[in-house]
């Protein structure tokens, strides 16, 4: 998936090796880790809308952007379900 840039910030995921999702923010010192969870998106890039993430892996998954905490995970939609948002 295409990483998604957050203003100073950009949000990576990875369902290869990983299966992580992470929160960093740039800044001209450096990148730092605002938050990193367990999900990830298989394929498709994750949507982000309304301060939270949508992505897909195995299901559509429903995350807050602040935290990184999911919200809601359901369907079996396969990897492309975040084309569904």
């Amino acid at each position: 998936p295409t990483p998604v840039a957050l203003g100073n910030e950009v949000l990576l995921t990875s369902a290869y090796n990983q299966r992580v999702m992470v929160r960093l923010r740039v800044t001209l010192q450096g990148a730092s880790e605002v938050w990193r969870q367990p999900y990830c998106s298989g394929v498709c890039t994750p949507v982000v809308s309304g301060g939270f993430i949508y992505c897909a892996n195995r299901g559509l998954h429903y995350l807050d952007l602040a935290t990184g905490q999911l919200k809601w995970v359901g369907g079996r939609y396969g990897d492309p379900a975040s084309i569904l948002v």
